[in-house]
């Protein structure tokens, strides 16, 4: 992985999985947001590096989905992808992001 730009991602939606939020960081843009109406494929394309390795937790199965389903983009034709939600499960951590966060030790900053 060295040498390649390492995106963190992560999306809110509401109850019928409408991206309402989403946020990821990387060491080439820092933090992003985008919120409500900022979502939009064209500015997702602007935010987020033009390659390198996405991680996601469960992202294969629902954040990922919901990108490709609302945006009509596929990250993962750009990215090269890892959900850690299964390699994680492949460690004997089973659960929710947060809970395995708890479980390991790793404390959230606070923004």
């Amino acid at each position: 992985m060295a040498g390649r730009i390492e995106v963190y991602l992560d999306v809110e939606t509401n109850w019928r999985r409408e991206l309402t939020v989403i946020g990821f960081r990387s060491s080439a843009t820092g933090l992003v947001q985008l919120i409500g109406t900022e979502i939009t494929a064209r500015r997702l394309r602007k935010e987020l590096p033009r390659g390198g390795w996405l991680f996601t937790y469960n992202g294969h199965c629902f954040d990922l989905s919901c990108i490709d389903n609302q945006l009509g983009w596929n990250l993962r034709d750009q990215f090269e992808s890892l959900d850690l939600r299964w390699i994680c499960r492949r460690a004997g951590l089973l659960g929710g992001q947060k809970r395995i966060e708890q479980r390991i030790g790793h404390e959230r900053k606070k923004f």
